[in-house]
């Protein structure tokens, strides 16, 4: 998670618990803007885009996707604060 360094274990993922939590996340009143696939090959993609969320708070976020096997494999993210827009 950005916020906390830390991350999702696949097995909490798999829990109901788990899932119910992610889902809230994902179902929030966040949206994303200016969403771009910055580099894409057989290995990797990234992409590029700028998420507000319903709290007014604006960050810029930067995925990688591994691919392997010509599946996703892996994803990384980060994410930067940007100023509010006015």
């Amino acid at each position: 998670m950005h916020s906390t360094d830390g991350y999702i274990d696949y097995k909490l993922l798999m829990e109901r618990k788990g899932k119910e939590r992610i889902t809230l996340a994902v179902l929030s009143d966040a949206y994303t803007v200016y969403t771009r696939c910055l580099y894409e090959n057989d290995r990797i993609i990234i992409v590029h885009q700028i998420t507000n969320a319903a709290n007014d708070t604006r960050d810029g976020v930067l995925y990688v996707y591994t691919r392997k096997g010509g599946m996703l494999a892996k994803l990384e993210t980060g994410a930067t604060p940007l100023p509010p827009k006015n």
